[in-house]
């Protein structure tokens, strides 16, 4: 590996761990980089193993400190695992960026984040709809799960589209230069 390589991957490792740390700071609910920064480590590391580890690792360690200490007083005892909806939806989001961003182009960098923003929104809802108490286990309850979750939709798209323009045209302003 050249020296240009070895240095945009620290780049991309030193970007998809402050992404996934942002967390810790969120602004507003569903206003973050995550699924972006699902997307961006998708395409840009070169072994896909580290494009899963790294931002899955990275939201587990900042959701055991999000869930024990932030929201602690919210649950009984210690808690591992956050929301399994968003662990599934996660796995396909860089499943989904695998695949459609084995070349990035505009399009397909609006395409995954589209995908990634719907994949997050049908994910999550379905779980809610079948962990929480509000909602009946049917269609109905299901309807009503996507229903209370649009408002976050939006921001979360939004979000993801706005990133994601970001970290791949920064990325790819950087790969395009030519080497001194």
């Amino acid at each position: 590996m050249d020296k240009r390589n070895i240095i945009f991957f620290w780049i991309v490792l030193a970007v998809v761990g402050l992404g996934m740390l942002s967390r810790i700071f969120e602004i507003s609910p569903n206003i973050n980089p995550m699924l972006a920064i699902l997307l961006f480590s998708a395409a840009y590391f070169r072994d896909k193993k580290w494009a899963i580890i790294v931002p899955v690792g990275l939201y587990f360690l900042v959701d055991l400190y999000l869930n024990n200490v932030v929201y602690a007083q919210y649950f009984d005892g210690f808690q591992v695992f956050g929301h399994p909806g968003v662990y599934a939806s996660l796995a396909m989001i860089l499943a989904l960026g695998i695949v459609l961003l084995k070349k990035v182009s505009i399009l397909r960098v609006f395409a995954s984040g589209l995908g990634a923003a719907v994949i997050f929104f049908l994910v999550t809802n379905f779980f809610s709809m079948l962990q929480s108490p509000q909602y009946t286990k049917d269609f109905t309850g299901l309807m009503e799960s996507y229903t209370a979750g649009l408002p976050f939709f939006r921001s979360t798209l939004a979000s993801t589209l706005v990133y994601a323009t970001v970290l791949f045209s920064a990325a790819e302003l950087y790969l395009t230069q030519p080497q001194i």
